[in-house]
């Protein structure tokens, strides 16, 4: 559906903000792009949409290439970006049936859409009286109103109070079970891990890891996390060859298995490091994304 080869962007004067970037999403996945800020996710999105010319590589959607096709290609794309751009004096209606007309899309549509996002009893308001989150909702109405094949989304729960990011979850994985595929910006990393079906971790505009969720979760189960609480962190980092940790009473520590941890306890006993405790990480997205940032 997506495929980006060897993709590289600079902005004037400053250093280059991709290098090299391959990048493939698949045909009915949900695909969760993530990284810290300024690792280049947005740059990445503009570049895949047609907003900024890239310095070097290829974009391809739907197996065709994007500079030669652009107007095809993105007639059959949904975006929502940071935030959308609406006439705030309108109402939801009213700023749907502009979208209609230069979409060339029929009106029928629009009632449609705004009970997919949660927005039909609002409908008639003006959008400047919108919160943030309503605001998000109804740039998802825009995304969907020409019914794409391929929606790109960035944050779109920006805003969202628990109950309407679950409403937005359930939204993606409906709007997957009817063929659409959904790539997804996000920093909720918790909430990615409930809803995308493959990961890109992005760092410094080199990708990190590129695959399944279950093959990044097989990677983990073979890392064996674990907690070491004591007021000596940077000695006991010292004692064992680790990098100096972020946080001076906790030291984060990666075993081949539960059996090492009593040699590990040894180890830092006899380097005359006092312990509070050792606790084993379960490992989520969260955690191990920090790990691979680091």
């Amino acid at each position: 559906m997506i495929t980006i080869n060897k993709l590289s962007y600079s902005y004037p004067r400053q250093e280059p903000t991709l290098r090299g970037l391959s990048l493939h999403v698949e045909p009915g996945s949900i695909y969760g792009f993530l990284g810290p800020n300024g690792a280049g996710k947005s740059t990445t999105i503009r570049n895949l949409l047609g907003l900024l010319r890239p310095d070097s590589g290829t974009i391809k959607l739907f197996g065709q290439e994007l500079r030669s096709n652009r107007r095809s290609c993105l007639a059959r794309v949904g975006t929502l970006i940071e935030a959308p751009s609406l006439y705030p004096n309108l109402s939801a209606i009213d700023n749907l049936k502009i979208a209609c007309d230069y979409r060339q899309v029929s009106q029928r549509r629009i009632p449609e859409v705004l009970d997919l996002v949660g927005l039909a009893e609002q409908a008639r308001k003006s959008t400047h009286k919108y919160s943030m989150g309503m605001k998000q909702r109804l740039g998802l109405a825009l995304a969907l109103l020409h019914d794409p094949e391929l929606l790109i989304l960035d944050e779109p729960t920006n805003g969202l109070d628990p109950a309407g990011i679950s409403d937005i979850r359930r939204l993606l994985l409906d709007l997957r079970e009817v063929g659409k595929t959904i790539m997804l910006s996000s920093h909720l990393l918790p909430e990615l891990e409930k809803t995308v079906t493959h990961l890109g971790i992005l760092h410094q505009g080199n990708m990190l890891f590129e695959g399944p969720l279950s093959a990044l979760k097989e990677a983990w189960a073979t890392n064996f996390i674990v907690e070491v609480q004591t007021p000596q962190a940077s000695l006991a980092a010292k004692a064992l060859q680790l990098s100096e940790p972020d946080d001076t009473d906790v030291l984060k520590i990666t075993l081949p298995g539960r059996e090492a941890i009593p040699d590990l306890i040894r180890q830092l006993t006899k380097a005359g490091i006092d312990i509070y405790a050792v606790r084993p990480i379960t490992g989520d997205l969260e955690s191990h994304f920090l790990q691979l940032t680091k």
